[in-house]
């Protein structure tokens, strides 16, 4: 049985892409762009792994905090664009 993998972005480019990439490697992807589906697939499945964009929102990080479902190891996932990283740049 194949290991398998939530992926939780808002961004569903980035998710696409993470998903092609662990599916090319074996993995049974499900994916979550919105708090919705992220809630019903913890609540539906059992996931081996959760890889979580915490910039998603305040609103996702509750919602992983709270719910009793996650016994999931959590990967967090973050991403800065190079226009973010130019401008927390000092001067």
């Amino acid at each position: 049985m194949p290991t398998r993998v939530l992926l939780a972005d808002p961004d569903e480019i980035i998710i696409e892409a993470f998903a092609r990439s662990f599916v090319r490697y074996g993995f049974e992807v499900l994916t979550a762009s919105n708090e919705r589906d992220l809630v019903r697939h913890l609540c539906e499945a059992a996931h081996d792994v959760l890889v979580w964009e915490p910039n998603a929102g305040a609103v996702w990080g509750l919602l992983l905090a709270a719910h009793d479902n996650v016994t999931v190891p959590v990967v967090v996932l973050s991403r800065v664009r190079p226009d973010e990283v130019k401008s927390a740049l000092p001067r």
